[in-house]
């Protein structure tokens, strides 16, 4: 995940930078939401596991479980950001237009 948000980041930036941009970031923020949402499960199947079986200190790996799920949602939140900064500028494509099927 830290190597495509770098990536993302690196490419919307040099898309900024240059008025001659043509930069797609598409699958690869799709990723990074399928990659969050992956986190999601894995937060909740930790969280489950500690508190329905003998694990001690079931309260460490919550809160394990809670930061590095952050950590996820932070990188999705940054993409969230660069999306909105990106529907103004013309040469970054950041999401699939309506009218595109596959």
């Amino acid at each position: 995940m830290s190597v495509i948000i770098s990536d993302v980041v690196e490419r919307f930036i040099s898309g900024l930078a240059r008025n001659d941009a043509s930069e797609t970031l598409t699958d690869e923020i799709e990723t990074i939401r399928a990659l969050e949402s992956n986190c999601d499960t894995a937060r909740n199947d930790v969280i489950a596991t500690a508190f329905s079986s003998d694990v001690p200190q079931p309260l460490v790996y919550r809160e394990l479980a809670v930061l590095l799920d952050e950590l996820a949602n932070t990188i999705e939140d940054l993409t969230d950001r660069i999306t909105i900064i990106s529907s103004e500028e013309p040469g970054i494509v950041t999401e699939t237009s309506p009218d595109h099927t596959d």
